[in-house]
């Protein structure tokens, strides 16, 4: 999976993590959830233009963008969860 964009939101009460990964084939995984916690995963197909507009309005609504290299310090269980379900779906 050749992830696009990951997140990170903390604001007030929030504490999130939202990204989005291309699958190949128009298949995008998007990926959720708390930090912490185990996240959720959505995988569908969509346009290129679809997954912009949607990373577009995570960040307006406030989430970061950190590289991949973060993803340790900002989800420890990020790449065993995300990656499994991967290779499952």
């Amino acid at each position: 999976m050749d992830i696009k964009f990951i997140g990170w939101c903390k604001q007030d009460n929030h504490d999130k993590v939202w990204g989005i990964g291309d699958c190949g084939d128009g298949d995008y995984m998007t990926f959720w959830g708390r930090r912490g916690n185990k996240l959720q995963t959505n995988r569908k197909w969509m346009s290129a233009g679809e997954a912009i507009k949607l990373v577009n309005s995570k960040r307006n609504k406030g989430y970061q963008e950190f590289s991949k290299d973060e993803l340790d310090q900002i989800h420890e269980d990020f790449r065993k969860q995300v990656f499994v379900v991967q290779l499952k779906g």
